[in-house]
């Protein structure tokens, strides 16, 4: 297991909310001016997608 990751008792439940829906959260543009965008669809399947701003 990854020392980054987490288990489900440090999950703050009542952040979810904000990362769930079509919004994004507002942000710096980085040195890089790209994002990242992962989608987790609720059968656990993911999709990554590395956008150029």
């Amino acid at each position: 297991m990854s020392t980054n990751s987490r288990s489900l008792s440090e999950i703050d439940e009542k952040k979810m909310d904000t990362f769930k829906g079509t919004a994004s959260l507002s942000f710096e543009k980085g040195g890089n001016a790209k994002i990242a965008v992962k989608i987790i669809d609720d059968r656990g399947i993911e999709s990554l997608r590395v956008i150029s701003l």
